[in-house]
């Protein structure tokens, strides 16, 4: 089970549902999303990461996918663990993405998503609240009504 919120989008609906339900099943807070460009303003305001599990083509506007945005913004999709569905991710070499086939089976796909996880927690700049952070040279930040962010030096 992990404390990190998990978005999972997409245009096709079963595909939405069989990714949730998987999800479900080991325990994660999951919320689904249709719309590429809502999904997009939620990673630009959250301030802690998140796992968004994306298809490669989810449209963001007429001119622009969410693998097109994720290129263009390389800093963005490295604040979240982002696992990208569709087999054009797995051609597009992002060292910071985890690419997964569209046919991914249940076992591959919990277990790079439980990687994910992993890799958020343990970063080495960002301690959430959920985690305690003892370290004394951390520096807390309050921000807007949220909970403060531990970030290390």
């Amino acid at each position: 089970m992990s404390w990190l919120p998990v978005m999972v989008a997409d245009v096709d609906w079963y595909q939405r549902a069989r990714f949730r339900l998987y999800l479900d099943d080991c325990g994660y807070a999951t919320a689904e999303f249709a719309d590429g460009a809502l999904l997009t303003r939620l990673m630009h305001l959250h301030l802690h990461p998140l796992i968004i599990i994306s298809a490669v083509h989810l449209p963001i506007s007429q001119d622009q996918t969410f693998l097109t945005m994720i290129q263009a913004n390389p800093a963005l999709a490295r604040r979240h663990g982002i696992l990208m569905i569709g087999e054009e991710a797995c051609l597009a070499n992002m060292p910071y993405i985890v690419a997964l086939p569209t046919t991914v089976d249940r076992a591959t796909f919990t277990h790079a998503v439980s990687q994910v996880a992993l890799r958020l927690s343990l970063s080495p700049h960002l301690c959430l609240p959920t985690l305690a952070c003892k370290r004394e040279d951390a520096v807390w930040h309050e921000s807007n009504g949220d909970s403060p962010t531990c970030l290390l030096p």
